[in-house]
């Protein structure tokens, strides 16, 4: 039950999602969230653990405090509105599968990722390599 809920209050905030684009520093903000999203051409394959580093490392739009999304703000992502599912808004992103820091509860080794072509999550093991998109809290 706390599943189906949780689903719903996230169906219902994508519907209200507002990303607005920046072209001049390379990010996504989405206002309902207050998540801003790289969206510069470093859209790269990475495994898990080169991910989590990359995104910590990560110097944007002037700001250094990006990480690895977590499963439910990767979702954020999906516009179930559109018909591939992904919002306008980015320009660097694929039809393709995305990596989450979300670590699956019994398994150390795997990871949650997304599907933006299928609409759908999985797990995949932490040394595949897999797209990312790293995140910030805007405030």
């Amino acid at each position: 039950m706390k599943n189906i809920l949780a689903i719903l209050c996230l169906a219902i905030n994508l519907l209200n999602a507002d990303f607005i684009r920046d072209d001049n520093l390379s990010v996504v903000t989405d206002t309902s969230t207050n998540l801003m999203w790289q969206d510069d051409l470093n859209v790269n394959n990475k495994i898990w653990e080169e991910a989590i580093k990359y995104c910590e490392d990560l110097t944007l739009a002037n700001y250094n405090n990006w990480r690895l999304p977590n499963i439910r703000e990767l979702f954020t992502l999906i516009d179930f509105k559109q018909e591939k599912g992904r919002s306008l808004s980015f320009e660097n992103i694929k039809d393709s599968k995305y990596l989450s820091s979300t670590t699956k509860a019994n398994s150390n080794e795997s990871v949650f990722i997304i599907n933006t072509f299928s609409l759908s999550s999985e797990s995949k093991l932490k040394t595949e390599a897999i797209y990312i998109k790293c995140v910030r809290n805007k405030n």
